[in-house]
């Protein structure tokens, strides 16, 4: 027996609805991977970067689904090069969503999003949050 699950809205973290092909690229993802990390961190392992490189794979080959719920994006300001191709507002989500759709833009990039601006995001998803709460009472 399928049980039917209700979402009152969801909430994005620079999320994008497309993932950038360049990553289907093993020597791309790996360069573009190096320079990103530090030497003596747990990311560079070489079972962390292969676990990175399958989920990258099963992003480029899932394909969403309709959302029929509000969406809150909190979208950086600086957009990563991947995805420059094909940015827009909305990151793609969009495409999915014609219920509510609703983007913050954010100083930073994808990488240090949450850590700049926790005042920002806190606030605005204690706001997004308060017109589900008022609609349930």
């Amino acid at each position: 027996q399928e049980k039917s699950i209700i979402v009152s809205g969801v909430i994005l973290f620079d999320s994008w609805n497309k993932f950038s092909s360049k990553f289907s690229d093993f020597d791309y993802f790996n360069t573009t991977y190096e320079a990103k990390i530090d030497s003596d961190s747990i990311e560079s392992s070489q079972k962390w970067r292969d676990l990175l490189w399958k989920r990258g794979q099963l992003l480029i080959s899932y394909k969403s689904r309709p959302i029929k719920s509000p969406v809150l994006l909190f979208k950086s300001s600086e957009i990563l090069y991947e995805y420059k191709e094909f940015n827009n507002s909305f990151n793609q989500w969009d495409l999915i969503n014609d219920i509510m759709l609703k983007t913050i833009p954010i100083e930073g990039t994808h990488d240090d999003l949450l850590d700049r601006n926790i005042d920002i995001l806190s606030e605005q998803i204690i706001s997004f949050v308060g017109l589900f709460n008022a609609k349930v009472d």
